[in-house]
């Protein structure tokens, strides 16, 4: 064979090279993340399992519904595959068949992940910004300025930084949003509520009343509060998890989202009030920790499942940014609204939630929280 015709069989088989290699990897993304979401044990256990095994399974299963679809599209250009001999027909029709059946699995994970239902606006709209304003945030006064220039009635601030001297010593944040829980030792990583209307918690920090919401808070540094709303009361809380970046962060972060899920459960059970969670979990619709707040917390995910916008990180663009920044909301609550917003200097965007939450809820018996 001449090198001439050597190298024609070569880029002949190229198309046919990539879409067999694209198609073998959506297989095993899909069903890394089928794995990791189908068992009620999460994550699964098998015989031989390793946390490492768990580690990556889960990080490939967060990804998948993604790639799948960046695959699906990338397979416009195979379209001009040479069609001269019978086999490359057949290679090229066997490849997307296989890649057509992981997509289908992909796409099914968006669903597999429960999502506050749709709904028209009312009175009973809360708007919630969720925000990481980043601890190492250089730039203050555009996170704040980011924060005011939104209508939002609660917010929940993750690694506020330099905002927290601002809530301190009376600045605009908190002129505009007068409760808000910041005790005296609170530094530039603390997780901060603050509210148009006023928050409450039980006695003694919740520890009179339910010293079961007070020992689940606890550990993790989760924040919650009764929000005494005129319309009807509802508990808001603020959770984030450890980032995956290795086997430890990874089970560190699990173990938050589990005890954020029990923790959210309890409350909905004793407090009988609808509740919201403001959370960065590090984790997308697909991951472990998603599965957990589902299944255990009995939370639904806000952000529509065909919205493509991510808030990490926001020196990116979707689809290489992903949706680790969320309202998570009980049964009953609908969801009228997802806007991503700016970042305001941070790695993570901002994300305004407007959920319509249900109206009549006592917050009878409650103390007005630490500030």
């Amino acid at each position: 064979m001449s090198p001439f015709r050597l190298a024609r069989y070569v880029l002949a088989c190229l198309p046919h090279l990539y879409i067999w290699t694209v198609a073998l990897f959506s297989v095993a993304c899909a069903a890394a993340a089928w794995w990791v979401s189908l068992s009620s044990e999460l994550p699964p256990k098998i015989p031989g399992e390793s946390l490492e095994m768990r580690y990556r399974a889960d990080l490939i299963g967060q990804v998948a519904p993604v790639w799948i679809a960046l695959s699906v599209a990338s397979l416009v250009l195979t379209i001009p595959v040479s069609r001269r001999t019978r086999w490359r027909r057949l290679s090229a029709d066997a490849g997307r068949t296989v890649l057509a059946i992981a997509s289908v699995a992909g796409f099914g994970l968006l669903w597999q992940t429960p999502r506050s239902p749709s709904g028209a606006k009312s009175e009973s709209d809360v708007a919630f910004v969720v925000y990481n304003a980043w601890t190492l945030n250089e730039e203050p006064d555009r996170a704040r300025s980011l924060l005011l220039a939104e209508d939002a009635d609660v917010m929940g601030i993750l690694e506020p930084g330099r905002l927290v001297e601002d809530l301190r010593q009376g600045g605009e944040l908190a002129q505009r949003f007068p409760h808000f829980m910041l005790p005296p030792r609170a530094r530039g990583a603390y997780r901060i509520i603050i509210s148009r209307w006023p928050l409450l918690q039980g006695r003694g920090a919740w520890g009179d009343a339910w010293p079961e919401i007070r020992e689940l808070s606890g550990p993790h540094g989760h924040r919650l509060a009764i929000v005494d709303r005129p319309a009807g009361a509802f508990v808001v809380m603020l959770v984030q998890a450890r980032s995956p970046r290795d086997e430890h962060r990874w089970a560190v972060g699990h173990a938050q989202a589990t005890t954020a899920a029990r923790l959210a459960a309890m409350t909905r059970e004793l407090t009988g009030l609808p509740l919201v969670m403001l959370s960065d979990l590090n984790a997308t619709p697909g991951s472990v920790r998603s599965r957990i707040v589902e299944d255990v917390g009995g939370l639904r995910r806000s952000k529509p499942w065909w919205l493509p916008a991510g808030t990490w990180p926001s020196n990116s663009v979707w689809p290489g940014m992903v949706a680790i920044d969320d309202a998570w909301a009980s049964p009953g609550v609908t969801r009228t609204g997802w806007k991503r917003l700016g970042s305001g200097g941070s790695d993570h965007h901002a994300a305004l939630i407007t959920l319509g939450v249900p109206l009549g809820g006592r917050a009878d018996g409650h103390v007005a929280a630490e500030r």
